[in-house]
């Protein structure tokens, strides 16, 4: 019996890499084929809360979650599509919410950036201090104003242009966009209006036009 939604994220070799929760806590994960079934196993946690997933410029897939003390947990693949060979848990620190969702996107310069939303409401976001430096990472920063809900989803995307811009809904309701310019500074939150539940999950990509599209689940 799983408990949680899973997380699905593409690797190097064109794998569908899925990550789930069971109600013993751990987080498993599958590695799929297109068309040849698959494979799965565990990377051996017993921390709790929502998993984010990220994949590093070499491809090395990279897994966060929030402990049972509160501080955020990462860990890695050994080797770029080694799906059953991982790093080990290792705390990045910060105090979070075990229900807080967790964005994660690979910026225009091939880092890793996490976002959560802190127990004071605010928007806080961490990177890797050098591309595929998995283990270190810079400290907490307040990324825009604002207060956001406790459990909100956050998904982040990269625009065509190569610039990360990141998706939640805010404490009134509507859906809130920021983005990173190109001279390094987040913008916004600037309201994309609507009325949804903070834990709805948050779908983007970008179609044909180079156009990104959002997707929620309405009330």
């Amino acid at each position: 019996n799983d408990t949680g939604r899973n997380k699905i994220t593409i690797n190097g070799l064109g794998k569908w890499v899925i990550n789930r929760r069971s109600t013993y806590q751990y987080d498993y994960f599958q590695w799929v084929n297109p068309g040849n079934g698959g494979a799965g196993g565990s990377a051996g946690s017993d921390v709790s809360g929502k998993i984010g997933v990220g994949v590093n410029a070499n491809g090395v897939l990279q897994l966060f979650m929030v402990g049972e003390d509160g501080r955020l947990y990462t860990n890695h693949e050994n080797a770029p599509n080694e799906n059953d060979s991982w790093s080990g848990w290792q705390s990045i620190g910060g105090v979070w919410s075990s229900s807080d969702g967790i964005g994660v996107i690979s910026n225009i310069s091939g880092k890793l950036q996490v976002f959560l939303v802190g127990t004071d409401g605010q928007l806080y976001s961490s990177l890797e201090t050098a591309p595929n430096n998995y283990s270190s990472w810079t400290a907490w920063d307040r990324l825009v104003p604002g207060i956001f809900p406790q459990g909100d989803q956050i998904t982040g995307f990269s625009n065509q242009n190569g610039e990360s811009q990141l998706f939640l809904v805010g404490t009134n309701g509507t859906l809130q966009t920021t983005y990173l310019t190109k001279a390094g500074a987040w913008v916004g939150p600037v309201s994309l209006g609507g009325d949804w539940p903070h834990t709805d999950e948050i779908a983007v990509a970008m179609n044909p036009s180079g156009k990104l599209q959002v997707f929620l689940e309405g009330t």
